[in-house]
């Protein structure tokens, strides 16, 4: 009897340290890297010509291996030229600016799937004679779709990527129209329209160069034509040590 439980007692013990060998080790990842991003844009959509100014405050995180997370939040302004000579604009008022990112780096493959959400505000008048005009006070809702797929290569402290681009963009408008006479003011009622659009195939092209362990600078480009064009740059740094089992 006592040579069958002191069998049952190591059994049990190298069951419980096999368990215990099995117990993953924390491991140390890059961390968050949190950064401060101006882009600027001049952008030809299908139906509507576009020029984006944005200042944004992103954070990185690292979910799984090999994939990183990328949230921004700021403000934008954006401007709709309405006409060929840029006589009349429509600029709007600062708005919100908000991005999702996640980026997938496998090998030399790097691609990115993306919402930039944006508002803007903005008064258009437009005169049909001497004494009759009209107001609109526009307030756009856009969310853009980029997609992005190219190669990422790293070369000491360079991190170098290229590839090719595809912006979806979905808008709304909630639009307000008065009618202004030169005795009075009559309000025509609100109407809310919607429309998708996309931009051309374009060249993505970015540099990431680091300038200390904590400390980076990126620059990323995007092109569609020889005048058309989006800009974006930023600067890094880590600002926290992420632990994971």
């Amino acid at each position: 009897m006592l040579r069958c439980w002191l069998i049952g007692i190591i059994l049990i013990s190298a069951v419980l340290g096999q368990g215990i060998t099995d117990i993953p080790e924390a491991t140390s990842e890059n961390g968050q890297i949190a950064g401060v991003e101006v882009i600027v844009a001049d952008r030809d959509f299908n139906s509507l010509t576009s020029q984006l100014k944005t200042l944004a405050v992103n954070i990185d995180y690292p979910l799984i291996k090999n994939t990183v997370m990328t949230l921004a939040a700021g403000t934008s302004q954006n401007t709709i030229p309405l006409n060929a000579d840029n006589t009349t604009n429509l600029k709007g008022k600062f708005g919100l600016y908000g991005k999702m990112e996640v980026a997938y780096k496998l090998s030399l493959f790097y691609s990115r799937a993306a919402v930039i959400i944006y508002k803007t505000k903005g008064t258009v008048t437009e005169t049909t004679n001497a004494t009759t005009s009209y107001i609109s006070d526009n307030n756009y809702t856009f969310i853009e779709y980029p997609l992005e797929a190219g190669i990422n290569l790293k070369f000491g402290v360079f991190d170098i990527q290229a590839g090719l681009n595809k912006t979806f963009l979905y808008g709304i408008n909630q639009q307000s129209v008065t009618m202004v006479y030169p005795n009075g003011t009559t309000n025509l009622g609100e109407k809310k329209s919607s429309f998708i659009d996309q931009l051309p195939l374009g060249l993505t092209a970015g540099l990431n160069y680091q300038v200390s362990p904590k400390y980076s600078i990126r620059v990323r480009g995007l092109v569609y034509s020889s005048v058309k064009y989006q800009l974006s740059i930023s600067i890094w740094s880590k600002v926290l040590q992420t632990v994971r089992l």
